[in-house]
Protein backbone atom coordinates (compact mmCIF):
# COMPACT_ATOMS: atom_id res chain seq x y z
CA UNK A 1 0.00 0.00 0.00
CA UNK A 2 2.67 2.73 0.64
CA UNK A 3 3.96 1.94 -3.17
CA UNK A 4 0.31 3.20 -4.56
CA UNK A 5 -0.02 6.22 -1.77
CA UNK A 6 3.49 7.39 -2.60
CA UNK A 7 2.51 7.43 -6.22
CA UNK A 8 -0.92 9.45 -5.83
CA UNK A 9 1.51 11.83 -4.14
CA UNK A 10 3.52 12.19 -7.09
CA UNK A 11 0.30 12.33 -9.45
CA UNK A 12 0.09 15.26 -11.45
CA UNK A 13 -2.40 17.89 -10.42
CA UNK A 14 -4.07 18.13 -13.60
CA UNK A 15 -4.67 14.19 -13.86
CA UNK A 16 -7.21 11.92 -13.06
CA UNK A 17 -7.00 8.88 -11.60
CA UNK A 18 -9.19 5.65 -10.15
CA UNK A 19 -8.28 2.79 -8.07
CA UNK A 20 -9.04 -0.78 -8.52
CA UNK A 21 -7.88 -3.55 -6.06
CA UNK A 22 -7.69 -7.21 -7.67
CA UNK A 23 -7.74 -10.26 -4.74
CA UNK A 24 -10.17 -13.10 -5.38
CA UNK A 25 -12.10 -10.30 -6.49
CA UNK A 26 -12.33 -6.89 -7.76
CA UNK A 27 -12.73 -3.65 -6.14
CA UNK A 28 -12.97 -0.38 -8.26
CA UNK A 29 -12.68 3.19 -6.00
CA UNK A 30 -14.93 5.00 -8.21
CA UNK A 31 -17.07 4.22 -10.98
CA UNK A 32 -15.23 6.55 -13.58
CA UNK A 33 -12.16 8.91 -13.80
CA UNK A 34 -11.47 11.54 -10.80
CA UNK A 35 -10.21 14.95 -10.73
CA UNK A 36 -6.77 14.74 -8.91
CA UNK A 37 -7.46 17.21 -5.65
CA UNK A 38 -6.31 17.46 -2.22
CA UNK A 39 -10.15 16.08 -1.25
CA UNK A 40 -10.23 13.04 -3.75
CA UNK A 41 -6.07 12.17 -3.10
CA UNK A 42 -7.52 12.44 0.72
CA UNK A 43 -10.75 9.76 0.30
CA UNK A 44 -8.62 7.92 -2.30
CA UNK A 45 -5.76 7.35 0.50
CA UNK A 46 -8.13 5.98 2.86
CA UNK A 47 -9.97 3.95 1.08
CA UNK A 48 -6.64 2.39 0.07
CA UNK A 49 -5.13 1.80 3.53
CA UNK A 50 -9.12 -0.19 3.69
CA UNK A 51 -8.10 -2.66 1.53
CA UNK A 52 -6.56 -5.78 2.65
CA UNK A 53 -5.23 -8.59 0.41
CA UNK A 54 -7.15 -11.23 0.97
CA UNK A 55 -6.79 -14.57 -1.69
CA UNK A 56 -5.05 -14.56 -4.32
CA UNK A 57 -4.18 -12.22 -7.35
CA UNK A 58 -6.59 -11.37 -10.58
CA UNK A 59 -4.19 -9.22 -12.22
CA UNK A 60 -6.12 -10.08 -15.70
CA UNK A 61 -9.62 -9.50 -13.94
CA UNK A 62 -8.24 -5.96 -12.48
CA UNK A 63 -6.69 -5.31 -15.61
CA UNK A 64 -10.01 -5.98 -17.83
CA UNK A 65 -11.65 -3.71 -14.78
CA UNK A 66 -9.27 -1.18 -15.19
CA UNK A 67 -9.61 -1.40 -19.28
CA UNK A 68 -13.77 -0.78 -19.17
CA UNK A 69 -13.20 2.69 -18.00
CA UNK A 70 -13.05 4.69 -21.66
CA UNK A 71 -11.19 7.44 -20.47
CA UNK A 72 -8.63 5.57 -19.34
CA UNK A 73 -5.11 6.16 -21.19
CA UNK A 74 -2.79 4.94 -19.05
CA UNK A 75 -2.25 1.77 -16.13
CA UNK A 76 0.25 1.57 -13.15
CA UNK A 77 -0.21 -1.89 -12.38
CA UNK A 78 0.94 -2.72 -8.63
CA UNK A 79 0.99 -5.89 -7.89
CA UNK A 80 3.67 -9.39 -6.82
CA UNK A 81 3.01 -10.45 -10.52
CA UNK A 82 1.78 -14.14 -9.62
CA UNK A 83 -1.81 -14.68 -10.80
CA UNK A 84 -3.52 -17.09 -8.69
CA UNK A 85 -7.43 -15.95 -9.30
CA UNK A 86 -9.63 -14.93 -11.92
CA UNK A 87 -10.62 -15.74 -15.36
CA UNK A 88 -7.01 -15.83 -16.67
CA UNK A 89 -3.96 -16.82 -14.58
CA UNK A 90 -1.60 -18.55 -17.27
CA UNK A 91 0.98 -15.62 -17.92
CA UNK A 92 0.80 -16.01 -22.13
CA UNK A 93 -2.69 -16.38 -22.16
CA UNK A 94 -2.91 -12.81 -19.63
CA UNK A 95 -0.87 -11.24 -22.08
CA UNK A 96 -2.41 -12.02 -24.94
CA UNK A 97 -5.77 -11.01 -23.76
CA UNK A 98 -4.89 -8.08 -22.87
CA UNK A 99 -3.37 -7.07 -26.03
CA UNK A 100 -6.32 -8.09 -28.19
CA UNK A 101 -8.54 -6.01 -25.62
CA UNK A 102 -6.28 -2.73 -25.78
CA UNK A 103 -5.25 -3.10 -29.14
CA UNK A 104 -7.57 0.01 -30.39
CA UNK A 105 -7.25 2.22 -28.01
CA UNK A 106 -3.34 1.29 -26.93
CA UNK A 107 -3.85 2.17 -23.17
CA UNK A 108 0.01 1.93 -21.62
CA UNK A 109 0.20 -0.24 -19.27
CA UNK A 110 3.40 0.42 -16.55
CA UNK A 111 4.07 -2.47 -14.23
CA UNK A 112 5.66 -2.37 -10.72
CA UNK A 113 6.51 -5.42 -9.43
CA UNK A 114 6.57 -5.70 -5.64
CA UNK A 115 9.36 -8.33 -4.39
CA UNK A 116 10.03 -9.96 -7.22
CA UNK A 117 10.81 -10.10 -10.45
CA UNK A 118 7.66 -10.66 -12.73
CA UNK A 119 7.74 -11.67 -16.70
CA UNK A 120 4.47 -11.17 -17.31
CA UNK A 121 4.51 -7.80 -15.87
CA UNK A 122 7.52 -7.43 -18.08
CA UNK A 123 5.51 -8.70 -20.93
CA UNK A 124 2.62 -6.19 -20.37
CA UNK A 125 5.01 -3.21 -20.17
CA UNK A 126 7.08 -3.87 -23.18
CA UNK A 127 3.86 -4.82 -25.30
CA UNK A 128 1.41 -1.48 -24.33
CA UNK A 129 4.76 0.80 -24.20
CA UNK A 130 5.14 1.19 -20.47
CA UNK A 131 7.86 0.79 -18.11
CA UNK A 132 8.34 -2.22 -15.90
CA UNK A 133 9.96 -1.34 -12.40
CA UNK A 134 10.76 -3.65 -9.07
CA UNK A 135 10.33 -2.71 -5.65
CA UNK A 136 10.61 -4.46 -2.58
Amino acid sequence: VEELLASLETFPPEGRFNLVFFSDKVRRWKKRLVDRDEKSLERAVGYARSQRAVGGTAIHDGLVEALEDEEVDTIVLLTDGEPTEGRLTDPEEIVADIELRNELRQVVIHCVSVSRESALLKALAERTGGGYHEVD
